[in-house]
């Protein structure tokens, strides 16, 4: 018998079984390329012990008897060896008597799982339990540290908010609406910030006019420029405001005896009381209905 016969063989009882030779790698747990060397003849990429083995399996899962196989696959090995041999016309030696099977020892002659080589097969990694972990941050000294560090910070978040609440009572302390609203009017054009006591008085331009407005009193002012509203809002006593315009501005008051008029660097002092709408300031003075308030020289 040759080593083709014997894959032939194999081949045609799997054929009778019906397998496929993925369900026969499956049902004997051999890796596809030791199927293949069987099915092929090539029976030398195995030491015999292990290709004994995965013959014992094929033979049992096809159904033929495991012994005659092995005995097949050692004739077939030996009849190889010979033709190798440089003497070809010696006649072939008888084949050898299969020795009886040995209790098995340390090694068997059964294939781990159908692993080819005893290097392919997987070695779970040992796993050492690991320490407790963060063992030295449980020590008296690293607690007294930890408690210590919590209570800088601590201490330095209560002086930022004493600060912060600082700051914002100077902001709170130095804001006024009135305030807010002509700097607010400040962008428009026409107006004029205030000028502190003592400083030099403006040059007005001739047909210009330069007028301030100063609350003694919490009043309600507007003051419009044509059609053009340039200030509405209330002024807190203390607060002012100035404008400057080419052309007659009219001011409304809600509380005239609050307001003091300054045109064009002259004091005119309160020029009406309670509620005055119209007042029509120009470069001559300041008209309130038929009441006019000449700008003196």
């Amino acid at each position: 018998m040759e080593a083709k016969d014997l894959s032939r063989m194999l081949i045609e009882a799997r054929d009778k079984k019906g397998l496929t030779p993925e369900e026969l790698c499956e049902k004997i747990r051999i890796q596809p390329s030791v199927l293949n060397d069987i099915e092929t003849g090539v029976f030398t990429g195995l030491a015999p012990l292990y290709m004994k083995g995965f013959l014992r399996k094929y033979a049992l899962a096809v159904g033929l008897d495991e012994g005659r196989v092995v005995r097949d696959y050692e004739r077939v090995t030996g009849g190889e060896r010979t033709k190798k041999q440089e003497a070809p016309l010696s006649p072939p030696k008888a084949p050898k008597k299969p020795a009886e099977r040995a209790k098995p020892s340390v090694i068997t002659e059964e294939p781990v799982k159908g692993y080819r080589h005893l290097d392919e097969i997987p070695v779970e990694p040992l796993r050492v339990p690991s320490a407790a972990p963060m063992e030295g941050l449980q020590t008296p000294q690293f607690k007294a540290t930890k408690k210590y560090l919590q209570l800088i910070l601590v201490a330095a978040l209560t002086v930022l908010a004493i600060a912060l609440v600082f700051v914002l009572g100077k902001m709170v302390k130095n804001w006024s609406p009135s305030r807010s609203r002509a700097a607010l009017a400040s962008g428009e054009k026409g107006f004029s910030s205030v000028k502190a006591a003592g400083e030099d008085r403006e040059i007005i331009e001739p047909g210009m006019i330069s007028l301030k407005l100063k609350a003694n009193g919490k009043v309600w002012v507007q003051v419009k420029k044509g059609d053009k509203n340039l200030y509405a809002g209330v002024m807190d006593k203390g607060d002012s405001g100035a404008w400057r315009s080419d052309v007659p501005l009219t001011v409304w008051t809600g509380k005239g005896e609050n307001l003091v008029f300054v045109l064009n660097n002259r004091d005119l002092g309160v020029v009406a009381e309670g509620v005055v709408k119209n007042i029509k300031v120009s470069a001559e003075g300041i008209k309130i209905g038929a009441k006019t308030i000449p700008l003196k020289e």
